[in-house]
């Protein structure tokens, strides 16, 4: 079979410190991209100069603006503009493995899969970094199938048949967890085939402050998720979400954290009190302000 053309996908906004490093791992690729198109959603700092510091020292590297603040809007520019077969994403935090490319194609090229998604590492290793990553295995565990679907998807590395994200974007309202709200979709369409060992490095929010508006930012959007899902089934007939009262969104974190304290330890009570506070405002205000 040809070698199908590939077309990687990085959105930033304001991400001068880390852009360099993540275009640099993409760059240093086995199989490399056939093009690379990095989207500035509205940078007040100097990303643009970054980007186009890149796009002079290679042929492949393109540069694009999307003006809509948003990260689905901001994906959709780089859908709309790639023109590769496959198309992989990745974040501006991130790195990626020298076989990255290679390994997210495989499935799609070999297996005639429509989807794959892989899975992160702590780059930082700080406090609130390392109950990140905790968190983040806690949730992996219990959202994989014993095939080896996910029913999750994760835009820091994942890569899609073209034709697959031509017909089924972003909902470009979304400014956070706007792959949560694609994934609803395209369990209606197709699964999404994990690949475990397959790993990006990602910078988690590094301060208690950071990490409180990343709770809160997910909370308000995965209530609007709520309000756009409720009550409708995937392709197997699975119930999304029945409508439930405020109480229980309001509740439905702590749960999680509770479980989430008895395997990680106390050392993860301060974490889950800033996150549990944070996703709880976040969830209130987005179930009573439906904004789609």
């Amino acid at each position: 079979m040809a070698r199908p053309n590939t077309s990687v996908i990085i959105i930033v906004r304001n991400g001068e410190r880390t852009l360099r490093q993540c275009l640099d791992s993409v760059y240093a690729q086995s199989l490399p991209a056939t093009e690379v198109i990095v989207v500035d959603n509205n940078s007040t700092d100097h990303t643009k100069e970054v980007i186009m510091d890149y796009v002079q020292r290679h042929a492949t590297c393109v540069y694009t603006f999307e003006q809509y603040p948003s990260r689905g809007a901001a994906r959709n520019k780089g859908i709309e503009t790639a023109t590769g077969d496959i198309i992989l994403m990745t974040d501006a935090d991130c790195v990626v493995p020298h076989t990255w490319i290679e390994e997210c194609i495989h499935p799609i090229v070999y297996k005639e899969q429509l989807a794959v998604v892989g899975s992160q590492y702590d780059m930082a290793e700080t406090y609130t970094t390392r109950h990140t990553q905790k968190m983040y295995k806690h949730t992996l565990k219990r959202t994989l199938s014993p095939e080896g679907y996910a029913s999750f998807l994760d835009t820091k590395n994942c890569a899609f048949s073209a034709k697959l994200l031509k017909q089924n974007r972003f909902d470009r309202r979304f400014k956070a967890v706007e792959d949560a709200e694609l994934m609803f979709r395209l369990r209606q369409l197709t699964r999404v085939v994990y690949l475990p060992n397959l790993t990006v490095g990602h910078l988690h929010p590094q301060s208690f402050l950071r990490l409180a508006k990343v709770a809160y930012e997910r909370a308000f959007w995965n209530a609007q998720i709520y309000h756009k899902f409720k009550n409708k089934f995937d392709m197997h007939g699975q119930l999304y979400f029945l409508e439930v009262p405020w109480w229980k969104m309001f509740l439905g974190l702590w749960y999680f954290e509770i479980a989430a304290i008895r395997s990680n330890g106390f050392s993860h009570l301060p974490y889950f009190l800033v996150y549990d506070l944070a996703w709880k405002w976040g969830s209130i205000r987005g179930f009573f302000k439906n904004v789609l």
